[in-house]
């Protein structure tokens, strides 16, 4: 998810494979060192991935974005934070997000 040069369906079909995991097996995944420190990292740097076209941008609207089967990084972090923090619960999730908008912030 982390690499911009794979297209967006892969980046998203990935990201769908770590949120199926969250569902079915959460106990699991909130053991695992890496949905912390890579998978909610690589969310948040889709979140802050835009078109760079302004001409796209600017036609852009929200019926759009919100379509499904929309594989904008933007709005596959959006969707699979959402999904991910009610899977694994606050507890799981507050800490690293706080550390890395801390971080954002920062920067």
């Amino acid at each position: 998810m982390i690499q911009k040069n794979f297209e967006n369906g892969t980046r998203s079909a990935a990201c769908e494979v770590v949120l199926a995991l969250s569902r079915e097996m959460p106990a699991s995944l909130r053991k695992i060192d890496e949905t912390k420190t890579m998978f909610l990292p690589a969310l948040v740097q889709m979140l802050a991935e835009v078109e760079e076209d302004l001409d796209t941008w600017a036609e852009t609207t929200d019926e759009k974005e919100a379509a499904v089967g929309n594989t904008d990084p933007h709005n596959v972090a959006i969707n699979a934070i959402n999904c991910i923090s009610t899977d694994l619960g606050e507890k799981t999730v507050l800490l690293p997000f706080s550390a890395l908008i801390q971080n954002c912030i920062k920067s």
